[in-house]
C-alpha cells in the first residue's frame, strides 16, 4: 500500500521528467532561433569596428644613386587595416601598407635594393547598394618610408671603379583610393586600390582581402 503522497500523485516522476525534456528542447530551440535572427540582423548591419587584411600588386617607383626616378617595378605588397563605420555612408580607418622590395638592375654593373611602407589615416565614404554590397572611397594622408641601397660602375666601359649609394627619405602627402566588398556575416571580402601621392613615389596597391566585423 502506497503513501498518501504516492496515492494524490501516483505518476508525477515521469510526467515531471517529460515536462522537462519537452523545456529543455523548447529553450534550446528558443536560443537557436534567437542566435539565427542575431546573425541576420548581423549580416544587414554593417556598422561597428572591424579588423582586416588584404595582398595584392604594389607597384614601386625606382630611382637612381642621385635620387631621380627612373621606372617602376609591380611586384608583391600587402596591408593590415583597423577601421570604424559609425554611420551607414561614413567612416574610418587606419592602414599599414607594405608595397614590397624590389631588386633590379641599372646597366651593367649597377643595381638597387628598393623597400617602400608607411601607414594611411583614411576617412571614407561608402554607397550601400541592394543585398550586402557596398562600394566605397577613401581620402586622406599618409606617410611613407624608402630606403634604397645600390651599387654603380661604369656600364659597358673597362673599369674598376665601383660606387655604392644608400637613399632614405620619408614623405607625408595625399592619400586616396577606391573599392568594393560584400559582407557575408560579419566577415567582408573586398577588392580596392590605394595610392599615396609621395614626391615621385607614387606608390600604388591593388589589393584583395578580408576585414572581420566586431
Amino acid at each position: 500500500m502506497g503513501t498518501f503522497a504516492d496515492n494524490l500523485w501516483p505518476n508525477e516522476g515521469p510526467h515531471m521528467e517529460a515536462d522537462m525534456n519537452r523545456k529543455a528542447i523548447a529553450s534550446l530551440g528558443a536560443s537557436a532561433l534567437a542566435w539565427c535572427v542575431c546573425a541576420a540582423v548581423r549580416a544587414e548591419d554593417p556598422l561597428g569596428m572591424y579588423l582586416g587584411g588584404s595582398i595584392g600588386q604594389a607597384d614601386l617607383h625606382l630611382f637612381d644613386s642621385s635620387g631621380d626616378f627612373y621606372g617602376s617595378d609591380d611586384h608583391f605588397g600587402w596591408k593590415a587595416e583597423f577601421g570604424m563605420r559609425p554611420l551607414p555612408f561614413l567612416g574610418g580607418e587606419v592602414d599599414y601598407l607594405d608595397f614590397g622590395q624590389t631588386n633590379s638592375s641599372l646597366g651593367p654593373g649597377s643595381g638597387v635594393d628598393e623597400h617602400s611602407r608607411g601607414g594611411a589615416l583614411f576617412g571614407i565614404a561608402y554607397l550601400p547598394m541592394p543585398g550586402s554590397f557596398d562600394v566605397f572611397g577613401k581620402a586622406g594622408l599618409g606617410r611613407v618610408q624608402t630606403t634604397a641601397n645600390g651599387s654603380f660602375g661604369c656600364g659597358d666601359l673597362p673599369c674598376n671603379v665601383v660606387g655604392l649609394y644608400r637613399l632614405d627619405r620619408t614623405d607625408t602627402d595625399f592619400a586616396y583610393g577606391a573599392g568594393a566588398q560584400v559582407r557575408v556575416g560579419s566577415i567582408a571580402l573586398r577588392g580596392e586600390y590605394e595610392r599615396i601621392s609621395v614626391g615621385g613615389l607614387q606608390p600604388s596597391l591593388l589589393s584583395f582581402g578580408f576585414s572581420w566585423l566586431f
